[in-house]
């Protein structure tokens, strides 16, 4: 028997790494059930328990898992971290890999509850970690290798424990002397890491050390403002760039530049490097732009898409608003009332750009250009790709956008408004890519930190880079000009860029580049027939082609300015697998993804309950209560007769 449970803890382990974890549930539990004496067989039970919690936290966190689906996950991870945790420490207490599986399952369960009021968990961690510590150095065993970096993990392990707590607190004294705490450990362990012998080991733990500090001294700098503190952050996370330099996995080594060189940017945006900044963006994006040929192109269409693109330090917490019509806003939550408790959620879609409420969309920069699409005579040629978009306003509770969108039996201001972004925490590290999947996009292998990532067809839609939508207008007798114009007032167009944020210094950055590159994209296409002086090609048409689709669904007609709009942005392959399509709307489009996590408030229309539907605000509030998702509900009081 004692073969047949490590054969199937073994197969369950091939299963777990293959990403197959519902099949490497059915192995473990397999396993388990052959373990009638549960005082028997107790590193083999560590061992199942541990990745048994392991193959739910990874459930829970796969793209388009439903809130209460990771829900459901991450409470049996906790139960199969609590049931190791419980076995009979004594009988596994001189073997280091499975206290190594300890301090896992300890934090691992530190995690999973760390958004509970209760911070018990992470001082159960906590605990465990500096008894272990406290062992070794009572220990008269001359340390070996595995030993030493074990210790280091410890530190590593109890340092973040700090952090966590730190995090938890909102005592100003207690904040600083966790912090304290975790800086002493994160340094205890770059200062054991010189110990060791294997360099692959030592580079990478002193990354972790290195970027958990930096990221806590950038979280602290947030909160409190102090140029000194995001000077030190930026200095640690150059450090650790330049020990990334050394590791020798590519996937690895070009994974940890990303994402160290994306907290460094930060730093220079806080401390007004912004050149550098600007530079930062525009060196990811220009990887992506495979499908441009001509150079000076290629520079016009980066600085376009690095303007307009946003990230999550330019935006400062800002709220953005979706504004829908309640039978959608019950699709996405559940909360149809004709269902009662059990319903399925659906996942926020991303619609066809063709057919949204301005005509122009995709023309406008088009005619600023002055450039006029080829078409054959009587008839349009199709694309072979499609723009589908995702669209928020920077208008939150507005009685316009209520009145706009939503309307139920032509009722103003009967729909929702969902709120996102409260918490800071919606917009992420964008795969700058991932917005744009041309036909003919042809597959390669990476082979440097900005190659990355950027053809994985499978990448989460929730990493779609967000983009600002810039507004154009042509003066006239009533349109002169405009306070957010970016363009010279001599220009008989204007483009109209809001600014975001507090930094006055980035978005006056920003509006200089995009009217720069504009104008520039303008001259250029004027003289197309000329050859670029960069490149000495001549600028073919189809080259010409490409390149606007990459940034004409970013303008809108100036008519639209109110909205504030934002949107996330994909072209897609007409073809594509990922094109669905609604028969209720005879409309195509993609699937976004589940947004239950991503919702902080449901803002019901000032006429929700005034409509032949008969809805009533307080049924919303209990369905959405039923589900188990934790959103905010409020009743817009805008003044709206119905």
């Amino acid at each position: 028997m004692e073969e047949q449970i490590r054969e199937l803890a073994l197969e369950g382990i091939n299963l777990f790494e293959s990403k197959e974890y519902q099949e490497a549930i059915k192995k473990f539990n397999e396993a388990l059930n052959l373990i009638k004496d549960k005082e028997t067989f107790i590193r083999e039970q560590v061992c199942i328990q541990y990745y048994l919690g392991n193959c739910y936290f990874e459930q829970a966190f796969k793209e388009h898992t439903t809130k209460q689906r990771q829900k459901k996950y991450l409470n049996n991870a906790k139960e199969n971290f609590q049931n190791y945790l419980i076995l009979p420490k004594q009988t596994m207490s001189e073997d280091n890999s499975i206290k190594d599986l300890l301090i896992l399952s300890y934090m691992q369960l530190a995690l999973i509850t760390y958004n509970e009021q209760t911070c018990h968990n992470i001082h159960e961690a906590k605990k465990y970690i500096k008894e272990l510590l406290a062992s070794w150095q009572k220990s008269q065993k001359e340390q070996d290798e595995e030993n030493k970096e074990q210790k280091c993990y410890a530190y590593f392990w109890l340092a973040l424990c700090y952090i966590l707590l730190t995090s938890k607190t909102n005592h100003p004294q207690y904040k600083y002397l966790y912090f304290k705490q975790s800086r002493k450990y994160l340094k205890n362990c770059l200062a054991l890491t010189k110990q060791l012998n294997r360099l692959q080991h030592k580079i990478r733990i002193q990354i972790y050390c290195l970027n958990l500090l930096g990221d806590y001294y950038l979280r602290y700098s947030f909160k409190n403002n102090q140029k000194a503190y995001f000077k030190a952050a930026r200095k640690i996370f150059q450090k650790s760039l330049d020990l990334s330099q050394d590791i020798e996995n590519k996937k690895e080594k070009i994974q940890q530049q990303i994402d160290t060189q994306y907290y460094k940017s930060f730093c220079d945006f806080k401390l007004n490097n912004l050149d550098m900044y600007f530079q930062w963006k525009t060196k990811i994006i220009k990887k992506n732009l495979n499908h441009i040929k001509n150079k000076t192109l290629k520079e016009y269409i980066t600085d376009i898409q690095a303007a307009l693109s946003v990230t999550v330090i330019e935006i400062e917490n800002m709220c953005f608003a979706h504004y829908t019509n309640p039978k959608v806003c019950d699709l996405l939550f559940g909360t149809n009332p004709s269902k009662g408790k059990d319903q399925l959620l659906s996942t926020m879609r991303m619609n066809s750009c063709t057919y949204m409420n301005d005509p122009t969309e995709g023309k406008s920069l088009l005619d600023f250009l002055g450039y006029q699409e080829l078409s054959l005579e009587n008839k349009t040629s199709f694309k072979s790709h499609n723009a589908f978009a995702t669209c928020f306003s920077a208008r939150v509770n507005d009685l316009n956008q209520f009145r706009l969108y939503g309307k139920v039996d032509n009722i103003e201001a009967s729909g929702c408004c969902l709120v996102f972004n409260k918490n800071g925490d919606w917009v992420k590290l964008p795969d700058m890519g991932s917005a744009f999947r041309l036909a003919n996009n042809e597959k390669k292998k990476f082979t440097d930190i900005n190659d990355f990532k950027l053809f994985n067809i499978e990448s989460n839609l929730n990493d779609l880079p967000l983009f600002q939508v810039a507004y154009i207008y042509k003066k006239d007798e009533y349109i002169q000009n405009d306070e957010d114009n970016t363009l010279d007032n001599t220009n008989k167009f204007g483009i109209r860029l809001k600014s975001i944020g507090k930094n006055a210094n980035w978005n006056k950055l920003r509006k200089e580049k995009l009217s720069k590159a504009l104008m520039g994209l303008q001259d250029l296409l004027n003289k197309r027939d000329l050859k670029d002086n960069d490149s000495k090609e001549p600028l073919e048409e189809s080259d010409i082609q490409n390149a606007l689709e990459y940034v004409r669904y970013l303008f809108k007609d100036y008519a639209f300015r109110d909205e504030e709009e934002f949107r996330r942005l994909r072209i897609e392959s007409i073809d594509s697998e990922n094109i669905q399509f609604c028969e209720d709307t005879n409309n195509i489009y993609l699937e976004y993804d589940d947004i239950t996590s991503m919702v902080n408030e449901v803002i019901l229309g000032t006429n929700y309950e005034h409509t032949e539907e008969k809805r009533k605000t307080e049924t919303f509030r209990y369905l959405l209560k039923q589900q188990d998702i934790d959103i905010k509900v409020s009743h817009s009081t805008l003044p709206i007769n119905h």
